[in-house]
């Protein structure tokens, strides 16, 4: 949860490939009707951008910055992104991801 959407929250991430763009798509949902749709042309070394493919531009949103994603060691990842509500205000996000 985050002060901004104070609400328990769950959804589904599947990831494929699609052989005849040669990219690989990200589709998710969640349970508030909420999607996402997203595309990369894979690894590059340790990063991995994905271009949203849906949501933009938005009811809030008027643009949005591909997400990266860093592979940091084989227990940790972290992402980056950035976007811009349509009142001006450009928000940058970041995050951290930590198997144990």
């Amino acid at each position: 949860m985050m002060a901004w959407f104070p609400y328990a929250s769950t959804g589904e991430d599947r990831i494929t490939y699609d052989a005849d763009t040669s990219r690989w798509i990200d589709v998710t949902t969640g349970d508030y009707g909420n999607y996402d749709l997203q595309s990369s042309k894979g690894w590059t070394g340790k990063k991995i951008v994905w271009h949203d493919l849906a949501n933009v531009p938005g009811k809030d949103v008027a643009s949005s910055a591909d997400v990266t994603i860093t592979k940091v060691s084989d227990t940790k990842m972290t992402s980056q992104t950035a976007f811009k509500t349509v009142k001006g205000r450009s928000v940058g996000l970041t995050g951290t991801c930590t198997k144990q």
